[in-house]
């Protein structure tokens, strides 16, 4: 008895269209609104390029990256996780007993990153934030949440009107004798972080600052009124003659 000819072809398609409807598309940011959440890492800025960004992890086995300042993902990315890393993630949060951790680990460094974690289960969320002299169970889930965040293949899923450039720049002239890292921590409420020296000569730099903390025009305000600025402007894009 002969086998048909087109059974093979017929097996492949078949392997082929199951392998695809195993990978379900991802959703839409908007439609994660509803979904429960697990796990939340967010990464605050530093004095220096630390990566600030938030990586939420949901019910459905969705990981969502929004990365803002200094990451190799600026705006909002996702992938799916398997079922291994969401059950070790779980683990992780269970054994660390995350749920009697204090919520506040105080520090005295202005220049570094604050980290938050919050950890949702069975209704219930805790938060646990600090910067340096977390348990070392603590820094343990935020290395593993790290780990998520820089592997697998990710989806950009930004929304088309969020990639054009925000208006998050000024343009800053300083006294002569101000130390700009000292400078920026009475803005750091705002995120307010120093891009790059514009001219050698002149204290001039470029700052950066959070645009859903406070608005470029009341920054601008704060600036003019501030005695260690000369001057400020905000950098608006060149408009093509």
């Amino acid at each position: 008895m002969k086998i048909p000819v087109f059974l093979p072809n017929t097996l492949i398609f078949c392997s082929l269209l199951l392998a695809n409807s195993a990978c379900s598309p991802l959703p839409q940011v908007a439609d994660l609104s509803s979904v429960p959440l697990v796990a939340i890492l967010e990464k605050g800025p530093c004095y220096g390029r630390c990566p600030v960004f938030t990586l939420t992890i949901y019910d459905n086995n969705i990981a969502l990256f929004e990365g803002k300042r200094f990451t190799d993902k600026e705006g909002k990315w996702m992938r799916k996780l398997d079922k291994t890393e969401m059950a070790s993630l779980r683990e992780k949060f269970q054994a660390a007993d995350f749920f009697n951790l204090s919520r506040v680990y105080p520090s005295r460094i202005p220049d570094m990153a604050t980290v938050s974690l919050t950890y949702h289960e069975n209704g219930k969320s805790w938060t646990v934030m600090g910067k340096e002299g977390r348990p070392e169970k603590v820094l343990e889930l935020e290395q593993y949440l790290d780990q998520i965040a820089q592997s697998g293949t990710w989806v950009n899923k930004t929304p088309t009107r969020e990639v054009a450039a925000p208006n998050d720049e000024i343009i800053v002239q300083l006294q002569p004798d101000t130390q700009v890292p000292q400078w920026l921590e009475k803005y750091q409420e705002f995120e307010v972080d120093a891009v790059k020296k514009l001219t050698a000569q002149a204290n001039n730099w470029l700052i950066r600052f959070n645009v859903a903390k406070i608005s470029a025009e009341e920054l601008l305000g704060r600036l003019q009124t501030d005695p260690a600025v000369l001057g400020a402007q905000i950098n608006l894009p060149l408009e093509p003659r």
